[in-house]
């Protein structure tokens, strides 16, 4: 058996049913591939414990998905985590783990409910799991969500100084930072280690509701356009506090990613100041001649703009389909991208 698709979300397993589930999935010794979706399932640190150790038996195991949200194994148990991963070390090359809370809750009810909920993670949890992952040096790709638990942006320097150990790292499928409290200097944390990520090809930034301003975004700017490997880029900075020298600087990075086949960027529900004197279509527009097949996002004031052909301007007007207003408006916020 070469893979393994387990769901058992909702299912209020417990360390019981976990211990049964894992000792099943022991056996599977030719196992290559395992998604596990263990969403709500009351799991402790210790059933977190048992769960690692029997799926590392697997020793052929090359990609592995755990969705663990909504548990109760807290700070201790994302450690523990962490360290069972490593041994799956000679193995393992793709990994996602989704560690990220209920998005109905704030930032600030996550540190109230923190000793009733023990799975909301603090710094500890979370820069000690990334600590243990960053010995996994065969990872070539790595999805992480860590959303809407209660990290702090000098939490995102250790997160992401973890992740450039990973020298084999080609593909970042998702970073989810989103509502907490990264602020401007987080995303200067993330920036600084940019330029030391040559290798990946792809990259999936969600950060959203996190307090940003023009500030963290420029320096977010500098550390993207030094990714000049990029064939695929994904920003989602919804719900923060971007105006216009934020969404231009962004932009402005993307200008020496000559590989760029993928741009997708969400910038709902920001701040943006429109000026008229911005207002005017660009047929010669230079991103049009470097990327040629790309889906790019941009929301200004609850507008979309979906652009799937960008060979010509003449497609992107006709897709569109906005009235003259709004599409003056898509305009503006593509002014940004040049």
């Amino acid at each position: 058996m070469q893979g393994s698709n387990q769901i058992t979300r909702n299912k209020k397993l417990g360390d019981k049913g976990i211990e049964v589930l894992s000792t099943e999935i022991a056996q599977l010794k030719n196992l290559q591939n395992l998604n596990l979706n263990l969403e709500s399932n009351l799991i402790s640190e210790s059933g977190i414990q048992i769960l690692i150790k029997k799926i590392a038996q697997s020793s052929l195991l090359t990609n592995l998905s755990l969705k663990l949200q909504e548990n109760n194994f807290g700070d201790t148990g994302a450690k523990l985590l962490g360290e069972e991963l490593l041994n799956l070390k000679k193995s393992l090359k793709k990994l996602s783990i989704n560690l990220g809370q209920k998005k109905n809750q704030t930032f600030q009810e996550s540190k109230k409910l923190y000793q009733k909920r023990s799975n909301k993670l603090q710094s500890v949890g979370v820069c000690g799991f990334v600590q243990k992952i960053s010995m996994l040096n065969q990872l070539s790709d790595l999805e992480l969500n860590f959303e809407y638990n209660y990290l702090l942006h000098n939490d995102i320097s250790v997160i992401v100084s973890c992740i450039t150990q990973l020298r084999n790292l080609q593909n970042l499928i998702k970073l989810k930072l989103g509502n907490n409290k990264i602020e401007d200097q987080g995303l200067a944390s993330l920036s600084q280690q940019m330029q030391f990520w040559m290798n990946l090809q792809h990259l999936n930034l969600i950060i959203n509701v996190t307090k940003i301003t023009d500030a963290g975004v420029s320096e977010l700017s500098k550390g993207i356009s030094k990714l000049i490997k990029l064939n695929s880029l994904e920003i989602d900075l919804e719900k923060n506090s971007i105006v216009n020298q934020g969404a231009i600087s962004l932009g402005q990075s993307i200008r020496n990613l000559k590989n760029l086949q993928i741009l997708s960027i969400n910038l709902t529900y920001n701040i943006f100041c429109i000026n008229k004197s911005y207002f005017k279509i660009f047929s010669d527009n230079q991103i049009f001649s470097y990327i040629t097949s790309e889906f790019i996002q941009c929301v200004s004031n609850q507008i979309g703009i979906k652009i799937y052909k960008l060979d010509k301007v003449q497609g992107y007007v006709e897709d569109t389909k906005f009235s003259r207003y709004r599409l003056e408006r898509a305009y503006f916020i593509s002014q940004y991208m040049v």
